[in-house]
């Protein structure tokens, strides 16, 4: 993944100190009336879901934390959300929600005290979506359709968009400059075949 989100002149109608960082997941639905994006009160969960969890790794954020959640016994107290960066980094894939790219990269935080420039660039997801789910439910997996970015300190919802497919060329370039053993990875799980941006 590679953003750069710019708040510079965001109006923000929900309390976030946006200096203390943002958390950003991949959500299941997109049913706003906006175009293609959207800020506060129309990123909430009416319009975007929760997370995208196809594996049951049940945050209390996961789409599914009511249903398939609650007959896995993945509920809280008796259940625990471990991911974190330390947990993915050390190959333990399948403790992270697929749409928790925070948890498994971290916080990002703005450019400076002044400058509320967010910017990540080139982290590479190990359990990225599946492409098979991208606006598309069956009877094992909820889809996935759009990008939610929160305020770090209480999980506010802030701004967020919808995935649409765009040109490939841009981020081709990208993957052909990655190690080898990165690229096959990338390449097995479909990123190769096509390219989304929110």
């Amino acid at each position: 993944y590679s953003f750069e989100l710019n708040l510079n002149t965001f109006k923000n109608s929900t309390p976030c100190d946006l200096h203390d960082g943002l958390k950003f997941h991949i959500h299941s639905y997109w049913n706003s009336n906006a175009n293609g994006s959207a800020a506060n009160a129309q990123c909430g969960s009416s319009y975007t879901g929760g997370h995208y969890d196809p594996n049951f790794a049940c945050s209390s954020s996961s789409q599914s934390i009511s249903t398939q959640c609650v007959s896995l016994g993945r509920v809280s107290p008796s259940y625990t959300y471990s991911c974190n960066t330390t947990v993915y980094a050390s190959g333990k894939y399948s403790m992270c929600e697929v749409g928790d790219i925070s948890g498994k990269h971290g916080t990002v935080y703005p450019l400076s005290t002044s400058n509320l420039q967010y910017n990540v660039n080139n982290f590479l997801d190990y359990l990225p979506p599946y492409t098979y789910n991208y606006l598309r439910q069956d009877a094992t997996s909820l889809m996935w359709a759009s990008f939610v970015f929160h305020c770090a300190q209480n999980s506010n919802r802030l701004v967020c968009a919808k995935f649409s497919t765009t040109n490939l060329s841009p981020c081709q370039s990208a993957f052909d400059a990655m190690p080898s053993d990165a690229a096959s990875s990338s390449s097995s799980s479909g990123i190769s075949s096509g390219a989304l941006a929110a």
